[in-house]
């Protein structure tokens, strides 16, 4: 690569809130935190402002909890990422309040729960309720209009796994299914044709809420851009509803996080983290920039000295667009994961992998018109 050629790259580390709440100590950690990413050379922060029922930013009157009431944690990282040239990318973890017990929103409003086939109410919202619909909406609108990011990261937005029991079978979804097919879906059999119309239809409803939060998102700023995580494998349109490829090809998202977790970080599974990445990209077609996350910890367990620089060049020998890496407390020096030994060596091998400075990507916009309405029909 020339010296004067542009890296175009992007470079994302994903930060949970877990700063002091101490207002003089947690500002300082922030500031500490920032600075040591930005001098590695990323280029995007997502920090979790969103989960089940708590918010990591002081400005919401929409979520009932603040983990923090001192002082403002998105406040300050907008703030300070701005000024080092980073962009910032609040997640908002939608739909899930509780798991297998309702939260605190859903104890409020039990029937915007889901139900399970067996009767059982959990700790997931149903996408397919109007007032879910606008409650996900107002947590992702309340953030963009009181802080200046550039965006949203959506994650979970989709159906739980099935280790919940299959969902969601409230009398809503069960009448609103049957007024378009003319049977109650409880009564179907695995195999019967309408099976897999019911499929669409519960998958469909996670795509419409995407669409939904996609166009509040751009009514809100032109330059504003919507990412969502998930994993990248196409099963999940089938086991829990998230039909990332329609997302992208409909044009709701500007960029995407797939994941590239794995339980095991050996060589066989670099292997399928290749695989994930070439599958990607040849499902989306690179219509839009793709940053593969790599998961310096995972329940699987955690990387091994040489495997982030292994899996940071894979993503690159594939053509993603860029990496996230999960997460920063994994990779920050002092509390880390290696931080025993004095220094953390996958941090380190972060900075070697970006030696140089990177600009983020822009959505790809030359693809031809002919080639996304073939796509629209396709999705």
């Amino acid at each position: 690569m020339s010296e004067v050629e542009e890296v175009i790259e992007g470079r994302g580390i994903y930060i949970h809130a877990v700063w002091s709440k101490e207002p003089d100590k947690g500002v300082a950690e922030v500031k500490e935190d920032i600075d040591l990413i930005a001098k590695s050379n990323f280029n995007f922060i997502a920090p979790y402002m969103r989960s089940g029922d708590r918010a990591n930013y002081r400005k919401s009157s929409v979520l009932p909890k603040l983990n923090y009431t001192e002082w403002d944690p998105l406040e300050v990282i907008v703030e300070e990422a701005h000024n080092k040239g980073l962009e910032v990318y609040p997640i908002v973890c939608t739909l899930v309040d509780g798991g297998f017990k309702l939260g605190e929103i859903l104890n409020k409003h039990p029937d915007w729960a889901m139900i399970t086939k067996d009767g059982r109410k959990i700790g997931w919202a149903d996408p397919a309720k109007p007032e879910v619909i606008e409650y996900e909406v107002s947590i992702v609108k309340e953030i963009i209009e009181n802080y200046d990011v550039d965006g949203i990261i959506l994650d979970y937005i989709r159906f739980p796994e099935r280790d919940y029991g299959e969902t969601c079978y409230c009398n809503h979804c069960r009448s609103k299914f049957k007024e378009e097919y003319g049977v109650d879906p409880i009564k179907l059999k695995e195999r019967e044709p309408l099976a897999d119309k019911w499929d669409d239809w519960r998958r469909e409803r996670v795509s419409l809420l995407v669409k939904r939060i996609s166009e509040e998102v751009h009514k809100l700023g032109a330059d504003l851009k919507l990412g969502a995580y998930f994993y990248a494998g196409v099963t999940n349109r089938y086991y829990v509803f998230q039909d990332w490829p329609a997302w992208i090809r409909r044009g709701y998202l500007d960029f995407s996080l797939p994941s590239g977790s794995f339980y095991e970080y050996a060589s066989a599974n670099m292997s399928l983290l290749r695989r994930s990445c070439l599958f990607h990209r040849r499902v989306t077609l690179d219509i839009i920039p793709s940053y593969v996350t790599i998961h310096v910890t995972s329940s699987g367990g955690v990387l091994k000295p040489g495997e982030l620089l292994w899996a940071i060049k894979i993503a690159r020998e594939t053509g993603m667009q860029g990496v996230a890496l999960f997460d920063w407390e994994s990779l920050e020096p002092k509390t880390g994961i290696y931080s025993f030994i004095g220094y953390n060596p996958l941090l380190a091998e972060a900075r070697m992998a970006f030696a140089k400075k990177a600009k983020i990507p822009h959505r790809v916009t030359n693809y031809s018109k002919s080639l996304r309405e073939s796509l629209r029909v396709q999705v």
